[in-house]
């Protein structure tokens, strides 16, 4: 029978906890950066976002 804690459809490798089974790889912060000083320079165009 199959390991059932690492199943082979989806292996995660324990030296990598970036790993996810079906995940993305993890954004950058500089879209972060970029969205608030999309923001900033709109603010007295519309309200803020809630987050």
């Amino acid at each position: 029978m199959a390991d059932k804690t690492n199943p082979p459809d989806h292996p995660v490798d324990p030296l990598q906890p970036g790993t996810v089974p079906f995940s993305r790889p993890p954004r950058p912060k500089a879209p972060d950066a970029a969205d608030a000083d999309h923001e900033e320079n709109h603010k007295d165009k519309k309200p803020p976002i809630e987050r």
